[in-house]
């Protein structure tokens, strides 16, 4: 168990702290709510539990599909000249 933990205090000693504190996060509160739906007997859909793993996967490909998007956005509005600017 501590390889595994020392594995993935690795992987995410490359990512910007907030990041990876915002994956652990999402995570521990996947693991709870599973928890709970075990608790309800409504863990799954149909019957059949989604890996963990998946669901982080799923996570981290969205995070970096936002962490694009705002670049982009960031990106245009440094190209884009402020509207009250004097044009030459």
């Amino acid at each position: 168990m501590s390889e595994a933990i020392a594995n993935a205090a690795k992987a995410l000693s490359e990512w910007p702290v907030w990041q990876a504190l915002f994956l652990v996060v999402v995570v521990g509160a996947g693991w709870f709510f599973r928890y709970l739906g075990m608790q309800d007997k409504k863990a799954g859909f149909g019957g059949a539990d989604m890996p963990m793993y998946l669901i982080a996967h799923d996570i981290a490909k969205d995070i970096q599909t936002i962490k694009l998007i705002l670049e982009d956005i960031r990106n245009n509005q440094e190209l884009r000249p402020h509207p009250r600017s004097k044009q030459l």
